[in-house]
């Protein structure tokens, strides 16, 4: 008898450890998810900077060249 009730004393142990990596695994994959998601969000805000970026340096050179060649007022 006293093996039957270790036998299954372990296996009830192995059982709830089993639930409780299963939960953790569940945990940190919605964690990774989430992180993904701010990744893909930063990701698009870089390209969004970038874009600016390359606009903003457009309008600066021909800013340059208006003042650097005195024409005056130009729009692009």
């Amino acid at each position: 008898m006293s093996q039957s009730r270790t036998a299954s004393s372990a296996a009830t142990d192995t059982e709830e450890k089993y639930k409780q990596v299963m939960l953790t695994n569940a945990q940190l994959d919605n964690d990774k998810q989430k992180l993904m998601y701010e990744v893909d969000l930063l990701k698009d805000s870089l390209a969004d900077t970038e874009e600016h970026t390359v606009q903003l340096e457009h309008l600066l050179t021909v800013t340059s060249r208006v003042w650097h060649t005195g024409i005056g007022f130009v729009i692009d």
